[in-house]
């Protein structure tokens, strides 16, 4: 039976909390809820200065399954999973976010069918939502099972590279179920560098050592929308300047292509890829950007575009795929900043709205 007691609990549950106490709550309700009971919940709470700790300790009193880790500096999502990473004990992992839910029977979908199938790593169907309900998701969920094996594994990541913000795959690192000895085996943890893309960069890591994914069409996650379009595992925003934590990301792909006998491993998809991701996360900064802080927008713009390895990737971008943008690859390699910011808002307007702020 997938809840059995055994000395070894079947997953490690692993939570990163920071000045979450408006939804921490909900979020580990949703974990005693499961009708899978052998489970642990390492959770890190990062330095918060909220009531996150106090809401912590209460359930950790009640069940003895929630394992409470309190760093004394704040490191950020990366370093808050490494240190559950280091404490967890479970024969497998999957990560929650602080303000999301599970659905009830999430554990026992993704438990039953990775061990039925023999996989190292289990995904299913997730949703967005807010306040108000439910939110579209830009993906075509599969309505039937199926499982990939190394090489499908592999054109998937290709697929993800190609197109990061239609694929869901391996997009993200919540809501999936990965055996743990994998992680083990290839003595892998974020990069606590990284304030951003550190998920994508683990993930990418841990899916290329995989040999087999199946998949679910079974709803297991519910993922917070914020109004700021953040959300809690994001901790708090520094000057930091996130979009360089692209080029980690970046190396890390090309080294998967490289590795890879496939025809298809062409290593200009990571170049694609990283222009790709650069767009998004400058119109995601200019939704935020106000006469307050454009200067650190426009640092870290520039930071960006002046880096020869971004100019390199430029010159391998093909803006005439479907979807693609045109004209902001054109200001980067024009190295027009301002026009680059103006045009970030725009598109942060258009899609987000008038009314985002930081």
């Amino acid at each position: 039976m997938p809840d059995q007691k055994n000395d070894v609990p079947a997953i490690s549950v692993i939570m990163p909390v920071f000045n979450a106490e408006q939804y921490l709550y909900d979020s580990l309700l949703s974990l005693t809820r499961q009708s899978f009971k052998n489970f642990e919940a390492v959770i890190v709470d990062d330095c918060s200065t909220d009531e996150s700790a106090a809401i912590l300790r209460k359930f950790s009193e009640t069940d003895r399954r929630f394992k409470i880790i309190f760093l004394k500096k704040n490191g950020g999502p990366a370093a808050a999973r490494n240190a559950a990473l280091n404490s967890a004990s479970g024969e497998t992992v999957l990560f929650l976010d602080a303000d999301d839910i599970l659905a009830d029977n999430a554990l026992t979908v993704l438990y039953t069918t990775l061990k039925h199938e023999n996989s190292d790593i289990c995904a299913g169907i997730f949703s967005y939502f807010n306040s108000e309900g439910e939110i579209p998701v830009p993906f075509a969920f599969p309505d039937h099972p199926f499982s990939l094996d190394e090489q499908g594994i592999f054109q998937v990541l290709v697929n993800q590279m190609r197109s990061p913000n239609k694929e869901f795959m391996f997009a993200y690192m919540w809501g999936r179920l990965f055996k743990h000895s994998i992680i083990q085996n290839i003595q892998l943890r974020f990069d606590e560098e990284m304030w951003t893309y550190e998920d994508l960069k683990f993930v990418f890591q841990l899916a290329s050592a995989s040999e087999k994914l199946s998949f679910v069409p079974e709803k297991v996650y519910h993922y917070r929308i914020h109004h700021t379009g953040k959300n809690i595992s994001m901790g708090i925003f520094s000057s930091h300047n996130r979009l360089m934590d692209l080029f980690s990301f970046y190396k890390t792909m090309k080294k998967i292509l490289s590795a890879s006998n496939s025809v298809k491993a062409d290593t200009r998809i990571a170049d694609n890829c990283m222009v790709n991701l650069a767009i998004i996360h400058i119109v995601r900064y200019c939704q935020w950007m106000s006469f307050n802080n454009i200067l650190i927008v426009y640092r870290h713009v520039r930071s960006l575009v002046k880096k020869e390895e971004f100019t390199a990737a430029l010159k391998n971008y093909d803006g005439n795929k479907p979807g693609r943008s045109k004209l902001m690859p054109l200001l980067m390699r024009k190295r027009l900043y301002i026009a680059i910011l103006l045009l970030g808002k725009y598109k942060a307007i258009k899609r987000y709205g008038k009314d985002k702020k930081s």
